[in-house]
C-alpha cells in the first residue's frame, strides 16, 4: 500500500515537473532543484542512508559543476553564472536522487513517461481548435507542447519513443503510443530531431 502510495505521488511530480515547462526558465529549474533536493532528503531519511553513486558518470558531472562554480567566480556578470550553477547543480541533485530511489520505482517511472507524453501530446492536439492553447501549445504553426519550445520538446518525445521501442515485450498499447509520439515529432518540426528519431528507428529494425 505505502509502495502505491509512493509511486502515485512520484508520478505526479513527474507530471507536474513536466507540465512546468520543462523546466527551460529560470526560475523552475530553481524550483526543480528544490524539489530534488527536498526528495532526496525524505528518501534519504527513509532507507536510512544516503548513496552517492560512483562511476564515470558521477564523476563527470563532479567536474562539471567545479567548472561552472568557478566560472560563476571568475565571470563579470556573475548573475547569470549563477544561475547556470543553479541549473546544472538539479541535474546533479536529480542523478543522486534517481540512484537513490528503489529499481521498481525507477522502472515504473520510467515506463510511465511516454504515457504521459502521448497524453500531453494527444491533448494539445486536440486543443488546437482553440485559439488560447493554440496560441500558448503551438508556435508558428510548430507544437511546442507544454514545453512551449518545439526542439525541447521534440527531444522530450524522442526520449519517450526510446522506452518504448525497446521494450522487450510490447503491448498494443506500446505501439499506439509510439505512432502518437512520432506524429508528434513530425509536428514539431525539428529536423535534428526527425534526424535522431529516423536512427533510433533504423538502429531498432537491425536489431
Amino acid at each position: 500500500m505505502f509502495k502505491n502510495r509512493r509511486f502515485l505521488l512520484s508520478a505526479g511530480i513527474e507530471v507536474f515537473l513536466i507540465c512546468l515547462w520543462g523546466g527551460i526558465y529560470d526560475f523552475t529549474a530553481a524550483l526543480y532543484g528544490t524539489i530534488f533536493a527536498s526528495a532526496l532528503v525524505f528518501t534519504s531519511w527513509k532507507r536510512g542512508k544516503l548513496f552517492i553513486p560512483g562511476g564515470i558518470e558521477t564523476v563527470g558531472l563532479g567536474i562539471m559543476l567545479a567548472g561552472y562554480i568557478l566560472s560563476a567566480c571568475l565571470a563579470r556578470d556573475k548573475g547569470v553564472a549563477f544561475v547556470g550553477v543553479i541549473r546544472f547543480a538539479s541535474v546533479c541533485l536529480f542523478w543522486i536522487l534517481w540512484n537513490n530511489l528503489e529499481d521498481s520505482l525507477r522502472e515504473r517511472l520510467r515506463g510511465w513517461l511516454p504515457r504521459i507524453a502521448a497524453v500531453l501530446t494527444g491533448a494539445a492536439v486536440v486543443l488546437y481548435i482553440s485559439p488560447y492553447f493554440r496560441e500558448l501549445l503551438f508556435r508558428a504553426g510548430r507544437l511546442g507542447g507544454v514545453f512551449q519550445y518545439s526542439n525541447t520538446y521534440a527531444l522530450f518525445l524522442l526520449i519517450g519513443i526510446v522506452i518504448t521501442v525497446f521494450r522487450e515485450k510490447k503491448s498494443r498499447l506500446d505501439y499506439l503510443m509510439t505512432g502518437v509520439l512520432s506524429a508528434g515529432i513530425v509536428l514539431c518540426g525539428s529536423r535534428s530531431v526527425l534526424v535522431l528519431f529516423a536512427l533510433v528507428r533504423g538502429c531498432r529494425i537491425n536489431d
